[in-house]
């Protein structure tokens, strides 16, 4: 956007300064006086989630939200009413009314989202800008490079990226953070050579506390820039996130770990496509099969289901270049 000329500056919003989303530009962090006086005088405002709950949209900003991955699980509206505070709801709701412009993976993800937001406005299915890295080999080495660098894990050793969803039933502590039950440390132990595992909990539970007596694991949930994590590890164990269509673009490895899938589908959030038939990957619902699984002693061969290609179809690495065009557009 600065190349283009149309900001003279980018500022990101976070939750400690010590955070790097990349990309350029500076970091104020959430909250502070300084992030509220740049998000009143902001011409452009981008979000993958929504702003605190003080925000108003002041006339002359455009609002591009670009959310946080095609919805496996349901949101908004679509979430029983049991899962959702009423606050969140309201806050959503207003939000929307803000939005100039929504993101998505594909046709299929777009109608999904404007449904359960309840949004009428413009929409442009060019995958997400932020994705467009996974298309581009050089810049994924050097991101890989980076980090394994700076926490000193050689190129040799394996990684693997465990980003579990959080449990709207379990209120606040660990059961909300979905990890409670996988045990990571058998999990190196059979894995061998010197494995590593990066654990990144959702952004809802990152205050829980997560330590563990190992140093092969690494807490990396404080970590903003979730192309490096992705791009560093070689496979991605997770259970109900989205994330898991943006990991599938580099083709590697995926697999479940869904202890409660039975439960969460039923009764805790619900989900937009059948679980088992979509999910690119084998499936283990006990700390066993996972083993089984990531030893090759199941088979761990991806499930070719069609539908998991339909939501990502829009995703051609050019995103960033295709939302830009939409914006000189809409302010010339």
């Amino acid at each position: 956007m600065i190349s283009e000329g149309l900001v003279d500056e980018v500022v990101w919003a976070v939750q400690s300064l010590d955070q790097d989303p990349g990309g350029g530009g500076r970091v104020v962090p959430l909250h502070s006086a300084e992030f509220i006086e740049i998000l009143h005088r902001a011409k452009y405002l981008l979000n993958s989630a929504h702003f605190p709950h003080y925000f108003r949209k002041r006339p002359g900003q455009v609002y591009i939200q670009t959310w946080h991955g095609t919805p496996l699980k349901k949101i908004a509206n679509d979430v029983p009413a049991t899962s959702l505070s009423n606050q969140y709801r309201d806050l959503m709701s207003r939000e929307v009314e803000s939005w100039d412009l929504l993101l998505a993976q594909s046709p299929q993800a777009g109608a999904l989202l404007a449904r359960a937001f309840e949004y009428e406005g413009p929409l442009l299915q060019t995958g997400y800008p932020r994705n467009d890295v996974f298309f581009n080999a050089e810049q994924m080495q050097k991101l890989r490079d980076e980090f394994r660098a700076e926490y000193g894990i050689q190129d040799h050793q394996k990684v693997v990226l465990y980003a579990p969803t959080w449990r709207d039933n379990a209120g606040s502590g660990i059961a909300g953070a979905g990890y409670e039950e996988i045990n990571l440390p058998q999990i190196l132990d059979a894995l061998g050579g010197q494995s590593r595992v990066l654990l990144r909990g959702h952004s809802n539970t990152r205050s829980f506390d997560r330590t563990v007596a190992d140093d092969r694991i690494l807490d990396v949930s404080g970590l903003s820039n979730l192309a490096q994590l992705i791009a560093a590890s070689d496979l991605l164990i997770t259970d109900y996130s989205s994330m898991f269509f943006d990991y599938m673009l580099t083709g590697k490895q995926i697999v479940a770990f869904v202890p409660d899938l039975e439960t969460y589908v039923s009764t805790t959030r619900g989900t937009y496509f059948d679980y088992e038939q979509t999910f690119p990957g084998p499936i283990a619902r006990t700390n066993l099969e996972l083993v089984q699984i990531l030893t090759h002693r199941i088979s761990s061969a991806a499930n070719p289901a069609e539908i998991v290609e339909d939501v990502c179809s829009s995703e051609h690495g050019d995103a960033t270049e295709r939302t830009l065009d939409w914006l000189r557009g809409y302010v010339s």
